[in-house]
């Protein structure tokens, strides 16, 4: 689903304006921290993947850097 949506944002033109967050709400913070590093390991090693699967192209570094900062940052002026 992530990937289709992330395609679908880059076709309206507001994949600039996406970035990765997350509603974790456990008590465990290790358990937070391991979900956190699975989950960007696959923004930056296997969503290019899932999204070529689905007839979209990979995403670009400059993309996925937006994905886990660059985006959010221009959100909250800081970049």
């Amino acid at each position: 689903m992530l990937a289709r949506n992330l395609g679908m944002a880059r076709e309206y033109g507001v994949l600039d304006r996406v970035f990765h967050g997350s509603n974790y709400v456990g008590e465990n913070i290790d358990e937070y921290i391991n979900l956190l590093q699975r989950e960007i390991a696959h923004i930056k090693e296997g969503l290019s993947g899932d999204m070529e699967k689905m007839g979209y192209p990979p995403l670009t570094q400059q993309e996925i850097n937006g994905l886990l900062s660059k985006n959010v940052l221009k959100l909250w002026k800081l970049k």
